[in-house]
């Protein structure tokens, strides 16, 4: 098994909940559902993770998602060959970043978060989230996060702003 293939295995894993699987001995090459026990909703899933954490998008009823998706090492080719296509900016890049951390701190669905969402009336973050997702912005960033940049931010695209702004300018005050 390649490192990509152990890479995406172990995002299926966690995506499906399916803590008796040994990443070391799964069969890249094996039935992926046969070997698994998967089923049609878990296809779904595994497309919705590939596309959050690659931007590699499926298309439903498509004759070749069944080849795709007969092993392990099929379809980590088939997204391996798509992924280094999809080339995000740095603002997008950092988008990405902010909402997989926002889902991952607060378990929240990745496709609730656009850049438009209000932080606290739509995905009901108090002030004690907001302390701790600027613990992340210090070390995503590499710098302190003004309090009263802080205090600006109300929605997504405020916090994108905010990284934008703190990775483009000179690191002054150390974390």
């Amino acid at each position: 098994m390649n490192a990509f293939e152990r890479e995406l295995l172990s995002l299926i894993v966690e995506a499906l909940l399916l803590p008796d699987v040994d990443l070391d001995s799964h069969p890249p090459e094996g039935h992926l559902f046969e070997e698994l026990d998967l089923d049609s909703i878990d296809a779904l899933e595994i497309a919705m993770v590939i596309k959050r954490a690659y931007g590699v998008e499926f298309t439903a009823g498509d004759d070749d998602n069944r080849a795709i998706f007969t092993s392990l090492r099929s379809l980590a080719a088939y997204v391996d060959a798509r992924r280094e296509a999809v080339v995000l900016g740095p603002r997008e890049q950092i988008f990405v970043k902010i909402r997989d951390t926002l889902s991952e701190m607060f378990e929240i669905d990745p496709g609730e978060i656009t850049l438009d969402v209000h932080l606290f009336e739509d995905l009901d973050l108090d002030s004690i989230d907001a302390l701790d997702m600027a613990v992340k912005l210090q070390e995503f960033t590499g710098t302190r996060v003004p309090e009263k940049s802080l205090m600006e931010v109300r929605r997504v695209r405020d916090v994108v702003d905010l990284v934008e702004s703190l990775m483009t300018q000179p690191a002054d005050v150390p974390v």
